[in-house]
C-alpha cells in the first residue's frame, strides 16, 4: 500500500478516536475491518519507540474497535476469518 495512501487512512481512523461510536464503526466498515486494525495494529509497532503517545492511541482505538465490532460479527454469524 503506497506511504501516502496509508497515512492519511491512519490520520482518517485516530480522527475518529472522540466521534461517537457509529461514526468510527462507519468509517472501519468504509475501509474495512481487517484493514483498519491492520494498519492501526502495525502503526502501534511502528511508533512504540519513536511517539509511545500516538502507539497508545492506534493500539486503543484497535481495542475499541474489536469491542463494537465482535457484537456486529456474533449477530450475523461471520468470524474474523472471513473479515
Amino acid at each position: 500500500m503506497h506511504n501516502e495512501y496509508r497515512t492519511r487512512v491512519i490520520d482518517s481512523l485516530l480522527a475518529m478516536k472522540g466521534r461517537p461510536d457509529d461514526a468510527l464503526l462507519d468509517q472501519v466498515w468504509t475501509i474495512g475491518v481487517t484493514t483498519s486494525r491492520n494498519l492501526l495494529f502495525n502503526e502501534a509497532v511502528r511508533l512504540q519507540h519513536a511517539d509511545q503517545a500516538s502507539a497508545t492511541d492506534c493500539a486503543a482505538l484497535v481495542d475499541r474497535i474489536d469491542a463494537l465490532i465482535r457484537p456486529a460479527w456474533s449477530a450475523s454469524g461471520q468470524s474474523r476469518a472471513q473479515n
